[in-house]
């Protein structure tokens, strides 16, 4: 990337912030060209309320903010343009205050690594050696183990995972790509990919949506030409190992590798704060020195390298008793010399505790905040567990794995489930209504309070999808199928943005809805061409540009002026309860978490109370 930035979608004044995040989190050249104002909808025509002068006066806060590059969206003209070049005129781009440091994220999280951050827990269960079950689920392409783990280990207060999925005479690339989508679809921290192969670390990557970090690179000539070009194509950290092919006792060899692989990565074009260092941690039952070396090297690599250093913990207690209690001491030593990240189980309460009271000596708990934070989330679960306990004892019906295979998006299971509670004689009719209508209706209001996101509606609603797959044609036998009504959807003509449009009709298929989704793009007379060959009683419509809502009205005027049977929905990001008003929509759908309750109104004939609640 040359310049990030952003543009269209709000006001200056909601714009500023942003501008502001950003100049903390890049060096990168920042533009911003932001809409004259929010959108507002006046006898039939879209109208930005921000005058020139108006919106030139936030030129200077721009640039005071950071950004290099400054101009306008929808709404202004050249001459808002030209009065914001004279706010600027002859300016240089303004000081930056950057937070360095190693940055990994998720679809929806960035972490640090570095010097005065939090220390990054990143969690090692995902991982088949040694587990027979969970390496025997992987191999039959099941990630139900993994998603599970995955989600215990955020509960367990990890910042990060990494994914292994190594299981022999397996297809471990197409299993990389299978586990890497299953666990961003349910929780929101950054993955490790590990893989010894590089085409399993390709595909990860390939399917990964944000800035991962593949463990891992070496100093031989043969794993760096495999690797730097993937870390370089796809923009990941890499961990690399201070060794080539055998691992040097000395800390100076150790950093001498470390230093090679930094030559080698200034030729392939990889940043060098996108490399983080693994010191090796040896066993110490047979190499005393060569541990005691391990943290020489640590120190050596923040003082001259200035990267950051991570280790993987279980090794460095193996063949001794109390492993425990090693993996505590050898870990509070290493942050003590400057380690900043660890591979290790985030499950040990003790050694979490450590970690958190080793931070406030090593200058990355400012007030003590996170040592408290961490006290105080063990104590809470150690009430859980107690509880937890208690309900373990209880056993769980087949009602309860469904509610709770849906709401966690398990698509992996659901279908045994279900298979499993209608061979105990449960009714199709009452798992579709009292347990998996009920699922996806608590998730949606999950979702409404900003507790799940996109990610985790798509998986449970694909979940649901599964499970009804199988009542359905029990539900039809029986005469029990509920069909509330039949929707045509359609993203307007001139848009292409049909991501939540498309999780909406899922959505409504799953409640009873006839759903017939025409895509993106759509002319009016497409749309009103496919009600009438549908015999449709809702027209779904969706719009993501503010040069693309009066489409809708177009639908609306035409529906009215034809006399036609439809109830018209609408909704999107730039769409409003007032601009659904003005355009004579029947109905407003805020988000994907609403599209049901609102489309169940509309047959419901309570068109004019749902407006004014949305209102």
């Amino acid at each position: 990337v040359d310049v990030i930035g952003a543009n269209c979608s709000t006001g200056p004044e909601h714009m500023l912030p942003v501008v502001e995040r950003l100049a903390k989190s890049t060096l990168l050249p920042i533009a911003v060209q932001p809409n004259a104002g929010l959108p507002i909808q006046k006898e039939g025509r879209t109208i930005f309320p921000m005058g020139a002068a108006e919106m030139a006066a936030f030129a200077p806060k721009f640039h005071a903010a950071g950004a290099g590059i400054v101009g306008g969206c929808c709404g202004t003209t050249p001459e808002y343009v030209g009065m914001i070049a004279r706010e600027l005129k002859g300016k240089a781009p303004a000081a930056r205050t950057y937070t360095p440091g190693l940055r990994i994220t998720s679809r929806m999280k960035t972490v640090i690594i570095g010097p005065g951050q939090p220390f990054c827990l990143i969690g090692e269960k995902i991982n088949p050696t040694g587990r027979k079950k969970f390496a025997g689920a992987i191999a039959e392409g099941r990630m139900d183990l993994v998603v599970a783990e995955a989600r215990k280990q955020l509960e367990a207060g990890a910042t990060a995972l990494d994914v292994n999925v190594g299981v022999p005479l397996t297809d471990e690339p197409a299993l990389m790509g299978k586990a890497i989508t299953a666990i961003q679809n349910v929780v929101d921290l950054p993955l490790v990919i590990d893989s010894s192969y590089v085409e399993a670390l390709e595909q990860g990557l390939i399917n990964y949506p944000g800035k991962a970090l593949v463990n891992s690179i070496n100093a031989e000539l043969e794993r760096i030409e495999q690797i730097f070009p993937l870390v370089k194509r796809y923009g990941a950290a890499v961990i690399a190992l201070c060794a080539e092919d055998e691992i040097p006792e000395r800390a100076a060899d150790r950093v001498k590798n470390a230093e090679k692989i930094l030559r080698h990565a200034e030729r392939y074009g990889v940043a060098r704060e996108n490399i983080m260092f693994d010191p090796l941690a040896l066993v110490v039952s047979a190499m005393q020195t060569g541990s005691a070396q391990t943290l020489e090297t640590i120190r050596i690599i923040a003082r001259d390298l200035g990267s950051p250093t991570s280790l993987g913990l279980s090794n460095v207690s193996f063949g001794l008793p109390n492993r425990h209690l090693i993996n505590q001491t050898f870990l509070s030593m290493a942050v003590a010399a400057g380690l900043d990240a660890a591979i290790m189980s985030p499950y040990d309460p003790e050694l979490r505790l450590a970690l958190s009271a080793a931070g406030l000596f090593a200058g990355r708990d400012p007030d003590c905040r996170r040592y408290i934070d961490v006290q105080m989330a063990l104590e809470e679960e150690q009430k859980s567990a107690a509880s937890a306990a208690a309900d373990a004892a209880k056993p769980r019906t087949s009602d309860e794995r469904i509610y709770e295979a849906v709401v966690e998006g398990d698509r992996d299971s659901i279908d045994r489930l279900v298979n499993q509670a209608l061979s105990e004689g449960s009714d199709p009719f009452h798992l579709f209504v009292d347990v998996m209508t009920p699922a996806i209706r608590h998730l949606g209001d999950l979702f409404g309070a900003r507790r799940k996101f996109i990610p985790h509606l798509v998986a449970a609603a694909d979940t649901m999808k599964r499970g009804v797959a199988i009542l359905t044609p029990l539900l039809e036998a029986s005469g029990q199928v509920q069909h509330k009504g039949t929707i045509v959807m359609a993203t307007v003509k001139g848009d292409i943005h049909d991501i939540g449009k498309s999780v909406c009709a899922i959505m409504l298929r799953n409640f009873g809805f006839k759903v017939h989704d025409l895509g993106r793009n759509v002319p009016m007379e497409t749309i009103l061409s496919a009600a009438q060959e549908h015999k449709a009683d809702i027209l779904g419509l969706s719009a993501l540009m503010t040069t693309t809502m009066m489409q809708m009205k177009g639908v609306t005027d035409a529906v009215r002026e034809r006399r036609l049977p439809y109830k018209v929905l609408v909704g999107g990001a730039v769409v409003t309860p007032r601009f659904a008003t003005e355009i004579g929509a029947d109905g407003y759908s805020k988000d994907v978490g609403d599209c049901v309750q609102a489309a169940e109104a509309l047959i419901d004939g309570r068109t004019a109370g749902l407006l004014t609640a949305s209102a």
